[in-house]
């Protein structure tokens, strides 16, 4: 909803709690009203907030996404000095940056996307003492635009050539299946899988068993590529 040239009012609900957001320049938003947003936005935890922010960006409300993302960024939990954050705190900082890039980019503001690539890099430094030059391209897509962009930063592109299909399988069994056959099918794979889904976890070790079984080594992405992976 715009109230104004140079105001945003953007609302959405988690878990039945109303949270009202104003970005931009806000020329009349007491503070009164601000604090009672920051209130319940708090009441959420970052987490949840991004989340709903990454549902956004699946239905490719991509606008809405960002807001949600800059929600959860100015959470209080994330008030704190980078070096005082925990590492896990630290990742899920990065991860926000990171899928609000993505949006960025989705909608051409690559300007604003590389910004948020770049605090990534800085806030996975934060958490393991390297900045990464590596990154792969949202959704595993690629354009003229993507590399142009890409060459602004010092990052190298880096894509999968076997999706395990992570985000869709619920059988732990039915996922190895389907890892172990594609990758029996290439010459050096790379396998596009995500620590965040619980039937990965659970199928990881008899992957891992299984290729090595069949006398396929898994080595570190840098080995594959031959690419220096941090700076």
């Amino acid at each position: 909803e715009w109230l104004g040239d140079f105001d945003y009012q953007f609302s959405f609900r988690i878990g039945g709690i109303e949270i009202l957001t104003h970005f931009e320049y806000q020329p009349h938003i007491s503070m009164s009203s601000h604090s009672q947003t920051r209130v319940k936005v708090d009441k959420v935890s970052p987490q949840t907030i991004k989340n709903h922010g990454n549902e956004l960006f699946k239905q490719r409300k991509f606008k809405d996404a960002i807001n949600v993302y800059t929600t959860a960024l100015n959470h209080k939990e994330f008030k704190h000095v980078d070096d005082d954050l925990s590492v896990d705190m630290l990742l899920l900082k990065q991860s926000t940056y990171l899928m609000r890039g993505r949006a960025h980019f989705q909608i051409k503001r690559t300007d604003n996307a590389k910004k948020d690539f770049d605090k990534c890099s800085e806030l996975i430094k934060s958490a393991v003492g390297k900045k990464p030059l590596l990154i792969r391209p949202p959704f595993g897509a690629t354009s003229p635009r993507y590399f142009k962009m890409m060459r602004k930063t010092k990052f190298t592109s880096i894509g999968w050539t076997v999706r395990s299909y992570d985000t869709v399988e619920k059988k732990p069994e039915k996922l190895t299946e389907t890892v172990v056959e594609k990758v029996e099918k290439e010459t050096s794979p790379i396998v596009l899988m995500h620590d965040t889904q619980e039937v990965t976890v659970k199928a990881l070790p008899e992957i891992i068993e299984r290729l090595k079984a069949k006398g396929i080594e898994i080595v570190p992405l840098e080995q594959s590529v031959q690419i220096n992976p941090y700076e």
